[in-house]
């Protein structure tokens, strides 16, 4: 029975073949449906370039969207970070800056205090006056203190130094004083004690010798500083223009 169906079969098969070939051609697979490729996930999901690196799930991370096939969608790029200093209501502290000093403004410089100029000593500056006339136009030499002070009404006590230069004879109306005061209101008291003498001696020159009369009434009395002077004297211009020039 076995080799029967053997035979049976080996025969069916001889004729399929011998049918082929007298046909000349092969016989067309029965056409079948292609496979569908099944989609795959991509790799990994696109990063958009606003994406923070900060890590996956911070909030700079981008997050992936499955699509309902099974595929990622296009990574959703996570919201900006607000930028510091933003007003309230922002995510995320503003970050404080640094309190930056402002420059120190250099204290204006003090000024040193002025040294006061030196002064000159009374005899000094008479002996420069003196010095100042004309050569052989005087014989005037220190009248002590205690024969001018009650005459001339002039104190020396009161002043800082006082020094009165005078003629020895009484025919010539020369005569050159020097007082330093103490203060200003001492220079004050000084320049009216001078003016006083010069006039006495305008009105005791005045009826006795012309010449000299004359002289006195071109006497002057000068301040600078704390000093004051009364000068009567042939060039007495000069003797002046030497007590400005030697008090500072």
């Amino acid at each position: 029975m076995m080799k029967k169906r053997i035979l049976v079969t080996a025969l069916a098969a001889a004729l399929i073949v011998t049918v082929f070939a007298g046909c000349g051609g092969s016989p067309e697979p029965s056409p079948s449906a292609s496979p569908t490729p099944t989609p795959t996930a991509s790799a990994s999901p696109t990063v958009s370039p606003s994406a923070s690196p900060e890590g996956e799930t911070g909030e700079g991370a981008a997050e992936s969207t499955p699509a309902p096939d099974g595929t990622q969608s296009s990574a959703t790029p996570a919201p900006e970070k607000p930028s510091s200093g933003s007003g309230s209501g922002s995510q995320g502290a503003a970050t404080p800056r640094p309190n930056t000093p402002a420059p120190a403004t250099p204290a204006p410089a003090t000024p040193a205090p002025a040294t006061p100029a030196p002064s000159i000593s009374v005899s000094d500056l008479m002996s420069r006056m003196i010095g100042a006339l004309p050569s052989g136009s005087h014989t005037m030499s220190a009248i002590p203190s205690d024969l001018y002070a009650g005459v001339y009404q002039i104190d020396p006590s009161a002043y800082e130094d006082v020094l009165v230069y005078g003629e020895t004879m009484n025919v010539k109306a020369n005569e050159i004083i020097v007082i330093k005061a103490k203060d200003s209101a001492n220079l004050s008291e000084a320049k009216a004690a001078l003016n006083n003498r010069l006039a006495a001696l305008e009105q005791q020159w005045k009826n006795y010798l012309p010449d000299q009369y004359e002289l006195v009434k071109a006497g002057t009395v000068t301040t600078k500083g704390l000093y004051a002077t009364l000068v009567i004297a042939q060039g007495g211009q000069s003797a002046v223009a030497a007590f400005n020039s030697a008090v500072n």
